[in-house]
């Protein structure tokens, strides 16, 4: 077994692997990384812990080798039980970071976005993330000489602790502002990682789903390319989804797909293979950026920005998220079969979709017909309660003012124990308490998609 012995793993150190390992009894890890050094995270706990995951918080040493050490372990491996001395220098404590948060007010509306990206990096951090903070300053820069003329406003984050502190930065935000967000932040934009040289491909993009259309056009207006948003991973300083705001890109410019490890790994963990070879590395220094990309990067996020304050409807489309709700519902049927009765969700899903399709039709006359002020004000209120409802349902475990563990969040998570029941005996207590929680589990995702579809019904009239 592992229990009392140093674990070899290959692959980037990440959370999960590490958490299996130690729960494991190994008394350390090594990663074996590909041909550099990659600085990696490996806590569980999203932001400060607290007494229900300060358990959590990693015990045993973890160090990454490059390949070529690791192959070289392996080798003696093979020939018989190897000694290894691991010499590591951690410290977990509690120590006071820097929070920057910058407010540019509008005067016609109270309700803002929130663009943030991080402040703190690996070693020299030219791309990750100091190139991201120069897109953040000049987006800046430019709307403060048009703030009279803004419709909302624009709160910009500089957040520390997102590597070391595992997003401790926008965890405490999120914590300490939840009610103003709640009330006020339409969606949120992040940047991370802008003007890496060779990156030209802007075809892989994340936004939750109602976000989605609008992140696809942005990029094909300033780029010319065709992007597909996808699901966001759990990563990125998205510490605000229980709060029930939408979101908006993560890394943006992409170096197109090679045939690497690397590369394979990345869009594994991240869903996109667009990072590049220097990601988290001493060699992240200055000679790694092209001028062009960090410009026309920026001018993305100057028009993401732009048209999240300035255009009259917010720029969500609900109907996208039910339609990821009832592909995840019909699939997970598909799989359970006749082991549990996800039909209510289904039908919950199904009118969701409906509603929230005919909503889609009435917001697009409102767009390009008379421009009802009174009306485009209800049609923003409830564009935001609709989020509110069903970013939690689609991104969390459940509860709306904690944050989830760092590992994946599947879409209806905790309906996701449908898939267990293939696995079990019917007879066993096992299978009956699996049954159990699935029926609260389906109780709550019912109830979200009844009440989103009742606030469209509540508009439409």
């Amino acid at each position: 077994g592992a229990k009392g012995k140093i674990a070899l793993v290959q692959g980037l150190a990440t959370p999960g692997k590490a958490w299996t390992a130690q729960t494991a009894g190994t008394i350390g890890q090594i990663f074996v990384n590909f041909d550099h050094l990659h600085n990696m995270i490996v806590t569980t706990v999203w932001g400060t812990p607290t007494p229900e995951t300060a358990w959590r918080v990693p015990r045993t040493p973890c160090l990454s080798v490059r390949r070529a050490d690791g192959e070289r372990l392996r080798s003696l491996l093979a020939r018989g039980p190897v000694r290894v001395r691991l010499v590591t220098r951690v410290r977990t404590a509690w120590t006071p970071i820097p929070h920057l948060v910058a407010r540019l007010d509008a005067g016609r509306e109270d309700r803002f976005a929130l663009f943030s990206g991080h402040v703190d990096s690996w070693h020299y951090g030219a791309m990750d993330n100091g190139t991201a903070n120069a897109t953040m300053l000049e987006v800046a820069r430019l709307l403060a000489s048009r703030r009279d003329r803004l419709t909302r406003g624009l709160r910009l984050a500089f957040w520390s602790g997102h590597s070391h502190g595992r997003y401790a930065g926008s965890a405490w935000y999120a914590d300490q502002a939840w009610l103003e967000l709640e009330r006020r932040c339409m969606l949120h934009l992040y940047v991370d990682s802008t003007g890496a040289r060779g990156a030209t491909d802007y075809s892989a993009l994340h936004a939750t789903e109602e976000a989605q259309g609008f992140a696809e056009t942005v990029v094909q207006d300033v780029t010319g390319q065709t992007a597909r948003a996808r699901r966001f991973s759990r990563a990125g300083d998205q510490s605000f989804w229980g709060i029930g705001v939408p979101s908006a890109f993560m890394s943006l410019s992409g170096i197109p797909r090679q045939d690497t490890e690397l590369s394979r790994t990345m869009e594994r963990l991240f869903g996109t293979a667009g990072f590049p070879w220097w990601w988290h590395t001493r060699e992240d220094t200055v000679d790694k950026i092209d001028p062009d990309v960090l410009a026309l990067d920026t001018r993305v996020y100057v028009a993401a920005v732009l048209r999240c304050l300035d255009l009259p409807l917010l720029p969500l489309e609900p109907v996208r998220m039910a339609r990821a709700l009832e592909a995840v519902v019909e699939d997970l049927r598909s799989v359970a079969g006749r082991r549990v009765d996800l039909e209510p969700a289904a039908a919950a899903a199904r009118r969701l979709v409906e509603r929230t399709g005919s909503l889609g039709v009435a917001l697009e006359r409102l767009a390009t017909g008379d421009r009802d002020g009174g009306r485009i004000e209800a049609a923003n209120r409830l564009l935001m309660r609709l989020s509110r409802v069903l970013v939690p349902l689609a991104y969390t475990t459940g509860d709306r003012f904690d944050h989830d563990l760092a590992l994946p969040v599947p879409p209806l998570a905790g309906l996701q124990r449908a898939r267990e029941l293939a696995t079990v005996d019917p007879r066993s207590d096992a299978f009956r308490f699996t049954l159990a929680a699935l029926g609260r589990e389906r109780n709550r995702a019912v109830h979200a998609m009844a009440e989103a579809a009742d606030l469209v019904d509540g508009f439409l009239g």
